[in-house]
């Protein structure tokens, strides 16, 4: 099996299946696309990088994106790795191969989805080696700032049980301290759901509001993109996630970030 022979599920079939998870009754057409708002106090293009340890932790961005990104600006999504490629949701038979496939295929549907340009740390491909911060990472994780040049930088929290998430944010703080960007670069780090209780420090800075039936459905479909390792109970987590810091926002439903100037 190939990627061209994976079965494709249509953007409203998933947003359906997205939607009742959420047990929201009504959809606009709007919710079939990712539109950007313009704001008219904007002071001119930007550049946002996605840093996302597998793909599917990208989604973890959406709501920020969506919220923040103007008409002009442009988004880098950089993939660390893999991981997983050897299980898949419901496909245990699978080859590795195939599993490689079907990763690289709904992460590409998933950068398309973002309108963002898709870039890859490792190939899709990678030995089970974990994201670590090393002389030769951080030198190599420069070189990648050098040359994306972004305005803001979206990644994992330090906490994390998970060695590439924290690897991940680890190998972007010594990156940007070699940097040494004058006001420092803004850094927006997102939590996650299901593991709150090992994330004692990330106390939310900024929450953006997710309730709209529309938004909500947005921000789902792009973890429900990720099939092979979507399972209810995952869309179940991220929504109460949501709902939690919907809670401390005052409203339904908020996605959280701590913000920094790193």
């Amino acid at each position: 099996m190939t990627c061209s022979d994976y079965p494709k599920v249509t953007r409203r079939e998933a947003l359906a299946a997205s939607v009742a998870t959420a047990g929201v009754l009504a959809l606009g057409s709007a919710a079939h696309s990712a539109p950007a708002t313009a704001d008219p106090n904007s002071t001119g293009r930007k550049r946002w990088l996605i840093v996302a340890a597998h793909p599917d932790d990208e989604s973890k961005a959406t709501p920020l994106i969506f919220a923040e990104r103007k008409p002009d600006d442009e988004v880098v999504v950089l993939i660390m790795r893999l991981c997983g490629e050897g299980r898949l949701q419901d496909r245990n038979s699978w080859t590795r191969e195939e599993a490689i496939a079907t990763r690289t295929y709904e992460m590409q549907q998933a950068a398309r989805f973002l309108k963002a340009e898709l870039r890859w740390w490792l190939p899709p491909h990678p030995e089970n080696a974990n994201i670590a911060k090393t002389p030769e990472t951080v030198a190599k994780m420069v070189g990648l700032l050098k040359e994306i040049k972004p305005d803001r930088i979206v990644t994992h929290w330090d906490e994390d049980s998970h060695p590439d998430h924290a690897g991940t944010a680890a190998l972007i703080r010594a990156a940007l301290a070699e940097l040494a960007v004058p006001g420092g670069m803004p850094v927006y780090f997102w939590g996650q759901p299901g593991r709150e209780q090992e994330q004692p420090r990330f106390i939310p800075t900024q929450y953006i509001d997710i309730s709209d039936p529309t938004r909500l459905a947005q921000v789902l479909w792009s973890r429900f993109v990720h099939r092979c390792q979507t399972a209810p109970v995952t869309m179940q987590s991220y929504l109460k996630y949501f709902h939690a810091h919907g809670q401390k926002a005052g409203v339904p439903y908020a996605a959280g970030y701590v913000l920094e100037h790193a």
